[in-house]
């Protein structure tokens, strides 16, 4: 996983540890953070690996139903990654 920091609209900056897909970001951020405090739907931008890039909240789930300490924020990116074969 990679150290990543999102920031979306009217939130401060949320850092942790991000896990890339296709058109999709899977970010795991602190326990400190409750998923009832995220609505989907909300814009912002999310820098990985000196990267920046576009993305929309789709949801948020508690980790330790995936065995992770943490809240874990799946990410739809705005420009699709596109695969070449």
């Amino acid at each position: 996983m990679l150290r990543a920091t999102l920031q979306l609209d009217n939130v401060p900056a949320l850092e942790g540890s991000a896990e890339t897909g296709g058109d999709y970001v899977r970010l795991l951020i602190d326990d400190q953070n409750d998923a009832s405090q995220f609505s989907g739907g909300t814009d912002g931008q999310i820098d990985i690996d000196g990267k920046s890039e576009r993305v929309t909240l789709e949801g948020a789930a508690d980790g330790s139903l995936a065995g992770q300490d943490g809240v874990v924020l799946t990410l739809r990116r705005h420009s699709p990654v596109i695969h070449v074969a």
